[in-house]
């Protein structure tokens, strides 16, 4: 069964943007992405194998109302979809989402990862560290 999880760690960075997404608009954009796979401006970024778990990382674009933006989004085993970064298109950030690109970019979106991945493997009923809305 395919779902999406919203983990505390994309909360605190979705918050600085509370202006321009809201978490509701991300899972919208996302339920589109499974549906219709990607846009003109997606790809597919990184692909980590470990084990019997593979983690896709994502790059996909949104746009709500006048606002556009970025967002890298971790798939685990093509079941779990899970936002761990967003920044603006004019941002620094947005301009320069890659994991091929300066250090300090690099080092902050592993951060991001490592950070909502954490989420994840905490995750449980009796102590919720991500939201998560099923995929019809």
């Amino acid at each position: 069964m395919r779902r999406i999880l919203i983990t505390d760690s994309f909360r605190r960075i979705l918050k600085k943007y509370r202006k321009h997404f809201k978490e509701q608009d991300i899972v919208l954009n996302l339920k589109e992405f499974v549906r219709i796979g990607f846009r003109k401006g997606e790809s597919r970024l990184k692909t980590v194998i470990s084990e019997d778990v593979t983690i896709e990382i994502v790059k996909l674009r949104i746009r709500v109302r006048q606002s556009a933006g970025r967002y890298l989004l971790g798939i685990i085993n093509e079941d779990v979809y899970f936002p761990f970064f967003v920044d603006l298109k004019t941002g620094y950030y947005g301009r320069n989402l890659s994991f091929e690109t300066n250090k300090r970019v690099v080092s902050m979106l592993e951060t991001a990862l490592e950070n909502a991945m954490t989420d994840y493997i905490e995750h449980t009923e009796q102590n919720p560290k991500a939201k998560e809305y099923l995929i019809e």
